[in-house]
C-alpha cells in the first residue's frame, strides 16, 4: 500500500468537519495550503468558495491532487521550508495546524513497552527528528512566533484518539505505521517486535484507552 492509499484510507477517521468549523470564513479568499497531500482539504476549501494554492514536497501525492480537476486550485511541488511563491498574494495571514499529542499514549501496555516508547519520544525530540508531544505545544509555539490564537480544540479521531477495541482496518493502519518507523526499530533493537506486538494487542482490548489527543490551533498575526 502506497502513501496515497494510506491517506485515502485514513480520511474518514479524521474529524475534518470539526476542523473546518474552526476556520475563519474563506469565501472569496486566496488560501495557501501547505502540506496539501492529496488535496482533500484544498477540495473542501474550494467548495467553501476559496481559491487555493496547494504546496507539498511529494510529487506522487500531488499527481493525485491534480487529478481532482479543481477549477480554483493549483498544486506545486516545493519544500515548505523554502517556499518560492513569486508575486503570488494571499488575503491576510492565519494559520491552522493539527498535530497529535503523545501518539503512543495508549493503555494498558506493559511497563517495559511504556518505558521504551517514552524514551524513544525523548530521543526523537532531542535529535530534532520529531516532537511526539507537539499537540500540547501548538499554542505556546504559535504565540511565541507572534500569532494570536483564534480557536483551539481537540478533534475526534477514530484511529489516533479512540477508546475500546480497534476496528480491523484501524488495527491494520497501525501495523503499517509501525513498519514505517525505521528509527524506532533501530532505537528499540531486539525489543522492537515485543513492544510493537504489545502495543497492537493493547489497541484490540475492550478496555483500551487512548490518552493521546489530536489538537488543532487556528491563529492569526497580531
Amino acid at each position: 500500500m502506497g502513501l496515497a492509499d494510506e491517506y485515502r484510507l485514513q480520511a474518514p477517521w479524521r474529524d475534518w468537519t470539526g476542523a473546518f468549523y474552526a476556520l475563519p470564513a474563506v469565501r472569496g479568499q486566496r488560501v495557501l495550503d501547505l502540506g496539501c497531500a492529496l488535496g482533500d482539504q484544498a477540495a473542501e476549501l474550494v467548495r467553501r468558495g476559496a481559491r487555493v494554492l496547494g504546496i507539498d514536497g511529494n510529487e506522487d501525492l500531488l499527481r493525485v491532487a491534480r487529478t481532482r480537476g479543481l477549477t480554483n486550485a493549483e498544486f506545486l511541488c516545493q519544500d515548505v521550508r523554502d517556499l518560492r511563491l513569486g508575486d503570488d498574494r494571499f488575503d491576510g495571514l492565519w494559520i491552522a495546524l493539527v498535530e497529535v499529542d503523545d501518539l503512543f499514549a495508549h493503555e494498558p501496555v506493559r511497563d517495559e513497552t511504556r518505558r521504551i516508547l517514552h524514551a524513544y519520544a525523548e530521543d526523537a525530540v532531542t535529535a530534532g527528528r520529531y516532537d511526539f508531544r507537539m499537540g500540547r505545544r501548538l499554542r505556546p509555539s504559535l504565540e511565541a512566533c507572534g500569532f494570536t490564537i483564534l480557536a483551539e480544540r481537540s478533534l475526534s479521531d477514530a484511529e489516533l484518539a479512540f477508546s475500546g477495541g480497534a476496528a480491523p482496518d484501524v488495527l491494520e493502519a497501525w501495523r503499517t505505521r509501525w513498519e514505517r518507523m525505521p528509527f524506532l526499530r533501530a532505537f528499540a533493537g531486539i525489543h522492537f517486535e515485543p513492544v510493537r506486538d504489545d502495543f497492537l494487542a493493547c489497541l484490540q482490548r475492550e478496555d483500551h484507552q487512548a490518552l493521546s489527543r489530536v489538537q488543532m490551533c487556528v491563529a492569526a498575526v497580531r
